[in-house]
């Protein structure tokens, strides 16, 4: 005689804490401004497949849009630094004649390297 028998064990973990960076970025009124510009490259300072990115939420006095764009590398004593590099650039542009402070939160990139953005825009 054979018996068959099926556990079902419910288990739970904490949810990982997300990775959120906050940043202020200042912007000129009505004018379509980039915020940053976001990529991926290795140790041969070749650039990567350019990071997805997903608006979580939007802006309430404007409008926020990616684009492809070149980042040049900043890391002092790196050996890429200063080499041009493709990636996406977030970008930014406010209602005509509002000036004041807007915000924005995007995720970039997706998996185990996936961050979110908070951005405080003042608009000037």
């Amino acid at each position: 005689m054979i018996i068959s028998t099926t556990l079902a064990v419910a288990v739970s973990f904490p949810a990982a804490a997300a990775d959120v960076r906050e940043r202020n970025a200042t912007v000129a009124s009505g004018k379509m401004e980039r915020l940053f510009v976001h990529s991926d490259y290795g140790t041969d300072c070749r650039g990567g497949p350019a990071p997805k990115i997903a608006l979580k939420t939007k802006p309430k006095n404007g409008k926020f849009g990616t684009a492809a764009s070149v980042e040049v590398v900043k890391r002092d004593g790196h050996k890429c630094d200063g080499k041009k590099i493709d990636g996406i650039g977030v970008f930014y542009q406010s209602k005509p004649g509002f000036k004041g402070t807007d915000h924005v939160v995007y995720q970039r990139g997706t998996g185990k390297n996936a961050f979110v953005m908070d951005v405080t825009v003042t608009v000037k």
